[in-house]
């Protein structure tokens, strides 16, 4: 790292060596002894687009075009840089390492050869980026996201929280125009795919390991404000770093098709910022962060909510594996016995001071816990109890939405309450005998009532 006292000298020192760059290429244009290449790229071109709350219908073609690029020739001229005396001076005198300034002149070349206005203003605040770039300073950074799961109704969700700016916004015809470089084509299946809406999370960090939190931790957050099988199908990592830190392209290896998706309207703008800046202060780093966090009960929960919103799966499997995580939350370890009692009274308790009905949740968890009962111990549903479930709840799948909904609530109120598990479980059981307790556990999730999005 640069002692401070250097960084007028190496300043100077960089903007010369920027200002004798643009000459000689200046010069090198004129000359006509550099010129640009021919690169093969895949247009995609969109005819017809809809975009609606139910999908995304759009029409197009695809066909081969060559454009201009200077990938060799700025390969070529970096290497001519580190031939001039003020690249070796540079180096020698404050111990820049050469990678690090090779990316600051391939900055600089690749920007006047393709944009023809590297004036004295942009070579200051390049400057000044990389010197950023150096010292660790926290630098402007985030990352552009695919999304699948969800729509956003209006043409945008705009906030910002402290300093992370989060953009939330229909999927547009530029998104699916974008020419694929030969390069990339290896990537171009996971390209073709069309997101149902663009994510964009822009904040100050360091290191690249910010912006994949940043994005899981937006994921967890989309995934619990509505009941969803919301995840990303691949995103563009960003940076003002000039050293390397955050750049390139992520894609999920999993295809999963989203069977649970919702829709954001105007009148969810406002809860969705207010439940944002409450889930960055209070959700467990282990929901997001598998390798620096350990993990406990209501991490396990979250993951199993996971599991039943996205696995590819038999409806049954989805609604026991939504069971197993209700059992993560409501049920103690010595607990062997009468399960599914002690289940429904707690989560109806619960919800029942969120305005749920208790006797409506009690009948559905035990309908819910009865299918889990069959999968659990290698049974099917018989024809006569799938038609009776089917009559109450039109599919099974109505049934699962709703318990994942009935969960989701309870691990945001997990979230909020920070009591620990045993202790607060029997707070919910003195509540069903004793009214002190009954009004302390009321007063209690009055308290946070108001951070929990109920649709």
């Amino acid at each position: 790292m640069l002692e401070l006292t250097d960084k007028k000298g190496l300043s100077d020192a960089l903007i010369g060596l920027a200002s004798k760059i643009k000459e000689q290429i200046e010069l090198a244009l004129t000359n006509k002894s550099i010129k640009p290449e021919n690169e093969t790229f895949l247009h995609n071109t969109v005819t017809e687009f809809n975009y609606t709350e139910k999908g995304i219908n759009y029409k197009g073609s695809s066909h081969y075009i060559t454009k201009k690029t200077w990938y060799m020739t700025v390969s070529h001229i970096v290497k001519e840089v580190e031939k001039y005396k003020e690249y070796l001076l540079i180096v020698k005198n404050f111990n820049v390492q050469e990678s690090d300034l090779n990316l600051f002149i391939n900055k600089l070349v690749s920007y006047q050869l393709n944009n023809d206005d590297l004036n004295t203003e942009l070579i200051d605040k390049f400057v000044k980026l990389f010197i950023g770039s150096l010292l660790d300073e926290p630098l402007r950074c985030g990352a552009d996201i695919n999304l699948e799961g969800l729509f956003v109704i209006p043409k945008k969700i705009e906030f910002k929280i402290g300093d992370n700016l989060i953009i939330l916004r229909q999927t547009k015809i530029s998104d699916l125009e974008k020419d694929i470089s030969m390069h990339d084509f290896l990537m171009y299946d996971k390209a073709t795919w069309t997101p149902s809406a663009i994510l964009h999370l822009e904040f100050l960090g360091t290191e690249p390991r910010e912006i994949q939190n940043k994005v899981e931790q937006a994921i967890v957050i989309l995934r619990l404000f509505k009941v969803g099988s919301v995840k990303y199908m691949s995103y563009t990592m960003f940076s003002d770093s000039i050293t390397p830190f955050g750049s390139g392209t992520v894609s999920h290896i999993n295809k999963w098709y989203s069977s649970e998706k919702y829709s954001l309207y105007e009148k969810d703008a406002q809860n969705l910022k207010n439940f944002w800046g409450d889930m960055i202060n209070f959700m467990p780093k282990s929901f997001y962060d598998d390798i620096n966090s350990d993990t406990d009960y209501l991490t396990i929960s979250y993951k199993r909510y996971c599991d039943a919103l996205i696995e590819i799966g038999t409806i049954e499997k989805r609604i026991a594996t939504t069971i197993m995580s209700f059992e993560s939350l409501f049920l103690k370890k010595e607990e062997q016995q009468e399960n599914t009692f002690r289940l429904k009274i707690r989560v109806s308790k619960l919800l029942g001071k969120y305005g749920f009905e208790p006797i409506k949740i009690k009948r559905i968890i035990r309908d819910a816990y009865s299918i889990r009962n069959f999968y659990v111990h290698g049974g099917m549903l018989s024809y006569e109890d799938k038609s009776e479930l089917e009559h109450k709840y039109g599919n099974l799948n109505e049934l699962l939405k709703i318990i994942l909904d009935y969960l989701r609530i309870s691990i945001l109120i997990m979230i909020f309450i920070r009591k620990n598990k045993p202790e607060f479980i029997d707070s919910i059981d003195n509540s069903l005998i004793d009214i002190e307790k009954d009004s302390q556990i009321e007063n209690l999730l009055k308290n946070i009532k108001n951070l929990i999005p109920i649709n």
